[in-house]
C-alpha cells in the first residue's frame, strides 16, 4: 500500500509534501493543452494507480520524471506558487540571473540523467539475473547440473540482493554436496571441495533469510541444509530447529512445517515434543 508506505518512511510532513506536489501537478495536468494531453493523462493514471496498487521503483521513477517534465513545461507554476527559480537566483548577490538559472537547470538535469541511468542499469541487471535463473532451472530439468550451477552463479553475481536467487543457489549447491558425499571414495581435493561447497550453501541460505526474513521458503531452505548435518555437527540440530521455528512464525498455518519439527524430535527420540508438533500439523491440515 503506497500511501501507508510513504507515511511510514517519510512521516506526516513528507507525505503531505508529496501529495501537495501530486495535487498541484494534477491541477496543471487538467489544464494542459491538447499537445500535452498524453503527458497529463500519464500522470493522472499513475496518480490513481499509486492509491490502489504497489508502486515499484521503476513506476515511481517514471512518475517523478513525468512530474518534472510537466512542471518544466509550465513556467506559470512557479509564479503561482511564489517559487520562481529565476527570480530567486537573480536576487542572490554575485549571480547573473539567467546564466545562473541555466547552470542550475543543467546540473539538475545531469543529476536526473545519472539517477535515471543508474536505476535503468539496476533493473537491466535484475532482469538478466532472472533470465539466468530461468536458464538454470531449464538446465537442471535436463540433468545438466554443471550448466545449471554456472547459470545460477551468474545470476547471483548480477543481482546480489535477490533472496530467491540466493535460495535457489544454496539449494542447488547442497544437492551437489549430497551427490559428492554419496561417492564411495573421495580424493583429498574432492573432500576439500565438499567442505567449501557445504559452507557456501549454508552461507547463501543464511543470506537469503537476511535479505527477506519474512519469506518462509528461505527459512525452510536453511533448515533443510542444516538438517543434512545432524549427527555430524553439534550445532546442526539446534540450527535446524531455530530455522524451522522462524518458518513457523512467518507462516503459522502451514502444517508441513509443524510436521518437519515433529520429525526432528521423533528422530531424536523426544516423543512427547514430536507428538505435540504432529498434533499441531494435523490441526492445521484439517
Amino acid at each position: 500500500n503506497w500511501p501507508l508506505t510513504l507515511l511510514v518512511t517519510t512521516g506526516v510532513l513528507g507525505t503531505a509534501a508529496w501529495y501537495w506536489l501530486v495535487f498541484r501537478a494534477t491541477q496543471l495536468a487538467l489544464r494542459q493543452r491538447r499537445e500535452q494531453s498524453f503527458l497529463a493523462g500519464f500522470i493522472l493514471a499513475l496518480g490513481i494507480w499509486q492509491l490502489f496498487a504497489p508502486v515499484t521503483a521503476l513506476v515511481f521513477s517514471l512518475y517523478v520524471l513525468a512530474l518534472v517534465f510537466l512542471l518544466a513545461s509550465n513556467p506559470n507554476f512557479s509564479k503561482e506558487s511564489s517559487l520562481d527559480l529565476r527570480q530567486r537566483l537573480a536576487l542572490l548577490p554575485g549571480n547573473t540571473g539567467r546564466r545562473n538559472f541555466y547552470v542550475v537547470a543543467s546540473i539538475f538535469s545531469l543529476l536526473l540523467l545519472v539517477g535515471a541511468t543508474a536505476i535503468s542499469w539496476r533493473f537491466a541487471k535484475s532482469y538478466l539475473a532472472q533470465y539466468r535463473q530461468f536458464e538454470s532451472v531449464l538446465a537442471e530439468s535436463k540433468n545438466d547440473i554443471n550448466t545449471a550451477y554456472s547459470k545460477l552463479a551468474e545470476a547471483k553475481n548480477l543481482d546480489m540482493y535477490s533472496d530467491g536467487i540466493r535460495r535457489d543457489y544454496a539449494a542447488l549447491t547442497m544437492n551437489i554436496v549430497l551427490a559428492l558425499a554419496n561417492k564411495s571414495e573421495l580424493s583429498a581435493t574432492e573432500q576439500e571441495q565438499l567442505k567449501d561447497l557445504a559452507t557456501q550453501a549454508m552461507s547463501d541460505a543464511n543470506d537469503a533469510t537476511i535479505l527477506d526474513p519474512y519469506n518462509y521458503a528461505n527459512w525452510l531452505t536453511l533448515a533443510g541444509i542444516y538438517s543434512q548435518f545432524i549427527g555430524s555437527n553439534d550445532q546442526a540440530l539446534q540450527s535446524t530447529y531455530l530455522a524451522l521455528s522462524q518458518a513457523a512464525s512467518v507462516n503459522p498455518n502451514d502444517p508441513s512445517i509443524r510436521f518437519q519439527l515433529g520429525q526432528i524430535f521423533f528422530e531424536q527420540k523426544q516423543y512427547n515434543e514430536a507428538i505435540t508438533f504432529f498434533s499441531q500439523a494435523a490441526e492445521r491440515k484439517t
